[in-house]
Formats: C-alpha cells, sequence, structure tokens
C-alpha cells in the first residue's frame, strides 16, 4: 500500500467516525427536542380546547339558570291549580304559549341546543319546544312523555342546591322509551324548579344540547386523532362509530379493556402524556370535569398519534441529513485524495529526486514549482536540489583528482620501470665483468677472484 493510499484513508478513519458520532448525537438531540416541542403544542392546544369546552358548559349552565327564571314557569306552577293565574287572571293555556314562545327564541339563538323542556314534579312534560330536521317546533300536548323513569329527572329532584345545574351524562337520547333514531349524543343541562311561594320542588328545566357539538371544540387534532371517553370508559367521540356508546348499544365495547393503563393512570392524574412502546404511539390526555363539586364524572379527552407521524419532520430532516452527509462524504474523498496529491506529491518527487542522485543521474532537477513553496515542502526540495548540486560538484572534483592522481602515478611508474631496467643492465655488466677477470686469471694460473653464480636464462 502506497503512502497516498495510506493517507486517504487515515483520513477517512477520522472523518467517517467524527461525522458517524456526530449525526448520532444531533440526531438524538434533535429527536428529543422535536418531540418534546411536538408534545408541549399539543399539550398547549388541549387546554386550549378544554377551556373552550369548559367555557360553554358555564354557559349552557348560565343559560338553564336564565331559563328556568322566565316568568312563565312561575305563572304555570300559580295557573295549574284553578287553570287561571290569581296573580294576573292568565290562564295556564296563555303561561303555557308564552313560555313555548320564550324556549323558541332561546333555540333560535343557541343552535347547539336542540330541545328545552319544563317537566313537572311527576315527571310530565308541561312544555317542550324542539329543533327537528333543521326546522324548530312546539311539541303539541299529545306527544308530551312522562320522564320520572329517567336518570336526569330523578337526580336533579335530589339537588340540595337549587341554583346548581345538574349536567347528565353524554349519552343517546330517548324518546319514548326508546333510543332515537337517527342516533342524537345528548348532554342534558338541568335545574330545579322550586315555587316561589312556598319553595316546595315544582319540577325541572331540561336544556338538551347535541354534544357532538360541544365535543367539537375539543376534536381538534394536530397529528393522529382524537377521542372523547367518560370516566368509564365508554367512547363519546371516535373515528371508529361502530365503538361509539358501547354502554347503551349491542356491541358494548369499552375503551378501558383496550387500555387499562389509563384505568390506572385517571386514577393518579388529570392530565398527562403517556408513550405506548409496544403500538409505538403517544396518547396525551385531559380530563375534563363537567359537573360542578363532583370528581367522580368527567370527559377524557385523548390525543393519539403515531410516533412516525410526531417525528415526520424529523425524518424527513434525518434523510436530508444523510443524504449530505453521504455528498460530503464524497467530496472530502476528492478533498482527501487532493490533499493526499498535495502533500505525498511532492514527498513522491523528493524520493525520485534521491533515487536519480543515488544512480548518479546527470542533468538532474528538482521542479521550480516545489523549490518556490513557502513552506517545509519548499525548503526541502531546495536542500535536496542543493545537496544534489553539492554531490555532483564533489564527483567532479573527486574524478579530476583521481585523473591527476592516475597520471602521476604513471609517470612514477614508467620512471620506476626505467630505472628498474638501468640497474638490470650494469648488474649484468658488473657480472661479465666479473667472469671476464675470473677467466683471466685462470689462464694466468691463479685463483678465480670472484665467486659468480651465473643463472641460465
Amino acid at each position: 500500500m502506497n503512502l497516498r493510499r495510506k493517507l486517504i484513508y487515515i483520513i477517512l478513519g477520522l472523518v467517517i467516525p467524527a461525522l458517524a458520532f456526530f449525526l448520532y448525537v444531533s440526531s438524538h438531540y434533535t429527536r428529543g427536542i422535536i418531540l418534546e416541542d411536538k408534545i408541549k403544542s399539543i399539550n398547549a392546544i388541549l387546554d386550549q380546547n378544554v377551556n373552550s369546552a369548559l367555557q360553554a358548559v358555564h354557559e349552557y349552565k348560565s343559560s338553564a339558570r336564565l331559563t328556568v327564571r322566565y316568568p312563565p314557569v312561575q305563572g304555570i306552577i300559580r295557573a295549574r291549580k284553578t287553570g287561571i293565574d290569581p296573580l294576573d287572571g292568565s290562564s295556564l293555556q296563555d303561561w303555557k304559549r308564552r313560555l313555548q314562545s320564550l324556549f323558541y327564541s332561546k333555540l333560535e339563538t343557541l343552535e347547539p341546543v336542540y330541545q328545552i323542556r319544563y317537566i313537572d314534579a311527576m315527571g310530565k312534560e308541561l312544555v317542550k319546544v324542539e329543533r327537528l330536521g333543521g326546522h324548530i317546533r312546539v311539541v303539541p300536548e299529545e306527544e308530551l312523555q312522562n320522564k320520572s323513569d329517567r336518570y336526569y329527572f330523578q337526580n336533579t329532584a335530589k339537588m340540595q342546591d337549587s341554583h346548581q345545574v345538574y349536567v347528565s351524562p353524554v349519552d343517546l337520547n330517548k324518546e319514548n322509551g326508546r333510543i332515537q333514531i337517527p342516533y342524537k349524543p345528548t348532554v342534558r343541562f338541568c335545574i330545579k324548579v322550586l315555587g316561589e311561594d312556598d319553595g316546595r320542588f315544582q319540577g325541572i328545566v331540561v336544556l338538551n344540547v347535541n354534544a357532538d357539538e360541544l365535543f367539537n371544540l375539543l376534536n381538534v387534532p394536530i397529528f393522529g386523532d382524537v377521542f372523547i371517553v367518560n370516566q368509564d370508559g365508554n367512547l363519546l367521540s371516535h373515528p371508529d362509530q361502530s365503538k361509539l356508546y358501547g354502554a347503551q348499544l349491542s356491541h358494548g365495547y369499552n375503551y378501558f379493556k383496550e387500555q387499562p393503563e389509563l384505568v390506572k393512570n385517571l386514577k393518579k392524574k388529570d392530565f398527562m402524556s403517556f408513550y405506548d412502546k409496544g403500538e409505538k404511539e403517544y396518547r396525551v390526555w385531559k380530563k375534563l370535569y363537567y359537573q360542578d363539586g363532583s370528581k367522580d364524572r368527567y370527559w377524557v379527552t385523548v390525543h393519539r398519534f403515531k410516533e412516525s407521524q410526531l417525528l415526520a419532520l424529523f425524518y424527513s430532516w434525518h434523510r436530508t441529513f444523510l443524504a449530505s452527509t453521504a455528498v460530503g462524504i464524497v467530496i472530502i474523498c476528492f478533498l482527501a485524495w487532493f490533499f493526499a496529491d498535495t502533500i505525498i506529491g511532492p514527498i513522491i518527487e523528493m524520493s525520485r529526486a534521491a533515487s536519480e542522485v543515488k544512480m548518479g543521474v546527470e542533468g538532474f532537477a528538482i521542479s521550480n514549482k516545489l523549490k518556490e513553496r513557502k513552506d517545509e515542502i519548499g525548503q526541502l526540495a531546495q536542500a535536496v536540489e542543493d545537496m544534489s548540486r553539492g554531490l555532483a560538484e564533489g564527483n567532479m572534483r573527486l574524478d579530476r583528482t583521481v585523473k591527476e592522481k592516475t597520471a602521476e602515478l604513471k609517470k612514477r611508474m614508467e620512471d620506476l620501470e626505467k630505472f628498474n631496467r638501468i640497474m638490470i643492465d650494469r648488474e649484468k655488466r658488473m657480472v661479465d665483468l666479473k667472469n671476464t677477470i675470473n677467466e683471466l686469471s685462470k689462464e694466468l694460473g691463479r685463483t678465480p677472484p670472484f665467486d659468480v653464480f651465473k643463472k641460465e636464462t
């Protein structure tokens, strides 16, 4: 593996783990921030919706308190004894028509209220005006019913405080003992009627309110859906209509059987943000206490949404970030290659220069581009060229010196050879002379004066 590739791997090995760590930390942090922010927003909307619904409940209670004070109510009480009101001489029917007119006017101004009744102490409807099929009508005498067996009549009659309004649980309205078709979810605002003269119980005034209109104030989802359940687990509003009013209808559906955790948490809290790990969904809920002085009767409005819905923005951001990271890694690869080439290229050229210096290549030179750099690479390039130039000049001087010494040595060898030949020739003549003297001495009968060892050649 060459140096360039090693450097690229080192750069990527440092950058990619850092990017991965940053991606993990930023994603985890961003996810938490988005979840917290969205849940806060949902809680704020939930608070606003509950307050709006409570305000509507208070207005209906006020309307019930106002209705029971209509003069015809007491006029009917007075006239029922003899058929004539002893106070002003009006007949019972006169007072009923006057009350019908007032009820009619109220229905015209309070659209969610679809029925107003005055029921006497025995549970018989005396005056009844209703909105039916988009029209308001006065219910004739022959259609009036006895409601003494209905829980809202009985519970209102038992109330100690005559100024307190009884708010019925939401259920499907009944007419003549049967559930009205089409279904009409109803919440009733009831108040006792007392006689002015003796303070005795004289019946109740009832405002029937379309519960769906009231729940529309609560059913404002930001994400997912919204449903409403009462304290007993019966669904009052839900995207799946087949699950509604299980206590009255044959299907018997109860939400608490499906989500027992809500039962446990409702006992401890009035509002909560709950995460269901199994279904990967959030449920943000809040109680709405609709009956004054009672903590046992309430509606629970629940915002339910999948985690994926809540984090849709996060996932979009995450995909964008991953794509940007991938592009960034590609750019980093190119930059790493360029950076490696910028760093390693000069080193490779230095290595080539060193090899040429080693091999003694003549005409060696480093590019001016490297030498003109103002960093350490430029200094190194200049130093290498200076070194190579110095080595070249040293080699040239050494060559000249060697040539000079070789010539001098050759001359000395020639002189020595010449001297050696002279000495050998002299020695040979001396031997010849001694031999001649020895031969002459022998001829004269004398002993040869020289002992000469003659070598054969």
